[in-house]
């Protein structure tokens, strides 16, 4: 069975979250048909692949409408149904803005309408991480677009890094999120007016040294402080948003088995 072009804008199950659905198919039944268009599998690829390891026989739907609604039907149930990581949104977004620019235009046609704002609106990430995982699409080796969309490297750093021949990209990435990060960087996480009143501060700061030559040292030592107070909450950030994507993860796996539970008690 081939897979629409469609059904490919968002990722794959993790196999370990696949073999839960493949247990869980080979327990309960395949409990949503998977949807065909064009004779190929939009939506459901996850559910076919369990389907194989469990060798539980598919159901499956046809879709009759346009190719606009087929997208759509694909973008909705992927949007409500998964739990996707905040790089696993981007890449979809870039994916979908691929299909409105390709070449083919079985596939262009569908997607036109859309402009990447809306597609980031719909997909819920921002028009600039779209242009992120583009330009890794596009540009960066596999193993750099395989290790941005699982997070293993931060997306902002993946698309830096793809002006590197290919075979040194990853690496690159890798040793650049162990570096201190600048005010760019920190300004994903932090709210704009914090980093401008930061930055104000610090001119501030400079102005008074330069004032007066007496407190120079006092200054410096304010200054130094500062910094070390900003490395500590890049610090202190790079962990919660690493403590976030893991507990996202068991939650996720939690609410399955919750699911599981509850269906194996009502039969």
């Amino acid at each position: 069975m081939r897979f629409h072009p469609f059904s490919e804008v968002f990722p794959l199950l993790p196999d370990a979250e696949l073999a839960e659905l493949a247990a869980d198919i080979k327990s309960f039944g395949l409990r949503e048909p998977i949807w065909l268009y064009e004779q190929q599998i939009l939506d459901g690829r996850n559910r076919w692949l369990a389907c194989q390891r469990a060798k539980v026989d598919p159901q499956y739907r046809t879709f009759k409408g346009t190719e606009k609604g087929a997208l759509a039907l694909v973008v909705s149930a992927n949007i409500q149904r998964r739990q996707l990581t905040p790089a696993e949104k981007a890449f979809a977004g870039a994916r979908l803005a691929e299909l409105r620019r390709g070449d083919n235009q079985h596939t262009a046609r569908a997607a036109s309408s859309s402009s990447q704002a809306e597609i980031a609106e719909k997909i819920g990430t921002s028009p600039d991480q779209i242009q992120r995982a583009g330009k890794v699409m596009r540009e960066g080796s596999k193993a750099l677009q395989k290790a941005a969309e699982s997070g293993e490297v931060p997306l902002k750093k993946a698309a830096a890094v793809t002006k590197l021949p290919k075979r040194e990209q990853l690496a690159a990435a890798k040793a650049a999120r162990e570096k201190p990060e600048s005010a760019a960087d920190l300004s994903e996480f932090v709210d704009a007016r914090d980093l401008e009143r930061e930055e104000q501060e610090y001119a501030e700061r400079i102005a008074r040294v330069i004032d007066a030559d007496d407190r120079l040292k006092q200054m410096s030592a304010e200054l130094k402080r500062a910094n070390e107070e900003i490395v500590a909450l890049k610090q202190a950030r790079d962990r919660y948003m690493n403590e976030c994507g893991a507990m996202k993860r068991q939650l996720a796996a939690k609410d399955r088995e919750i699911a599981r539970l509850k269906k194996s008690a009502a039969a």
